[in-house]
């Protein structure tokens, strides 16, 4: 309900600051409200239906989109600038351990009374956020997540049990 802060604001305005436009074709407003009435469970991604199923099986026989591209497994937007063997998050929770020291972590709900960092990596992003836009932390409300990440505090894909499975899987073929 509110992706509109989050995921689409933010990929908005990355576009936008480099004189792109960007074009989102599945929060098309007809479209979204027949997705949305359809059961969550056979929306959800699980180990044998990968995330968007509905969607790629629309396009499976109509020979548009070769097979291995189709079918593959998704790959999160961060994630994809990295190797697989190291994802960016990876690469920015070691840079933070280097930038953010314990003591300001402790130092944390002093500082973030709204959204409280509660790890090295979210400190160094909040102190980058507030160094640019001091006074503007109430434009994010409230730290968000998809609910089917479960108990996953990090928002790389990477370390959603459904991608590692998909990934398990696509390394055995």
């Amino acid at each position: 309900q509110d992706l509109y802060l989050y995921d689409v604001l933010r990929a908005d305005r990355t576009t936008a600051a480099h004189g792109l436009e960007l074009r989102v074709p599945f929060l098309d407003h007809a479209f979204t409200s027949y997705y949305l009435s359809l059961p969550a469970s056979e929306r959800a991604p699980t180990k044998e239906r990968a995330e968007k199923y509905l969607l790629r099986k629309a396009f499976d026989d109509l020979d548009l989109i070769p097979s291995e591209i189709l079918w593959r497994p998704k790959e999160a937007f961060s994630d994809g600038v990295a190797a697989k063997k190291k994802s960016l998050f990876q690469y920015m929770q070691e840079y933070a351990e280097t930038q953010v020291s314990d003591a300001d972590l402790q130092r944390a709900s002093t500082l973030y009374s709204t959204n409280t960092p509660k790890t090295k990596e979210a400190f160094l992003y909040r102190s980058i956020f507030d160094k640019y836009y001091p006074g503007q932390q109430h434009l994010t409300p409230y730290m968000w997540l998809p609910k089917w990440c479960g108990d996953q505090t990090d928002p790389s894909a990477r370390v959603l049990n459904h991608y590692k499975e998909q990934q398990g899987d696509a390394n055995k073929s």
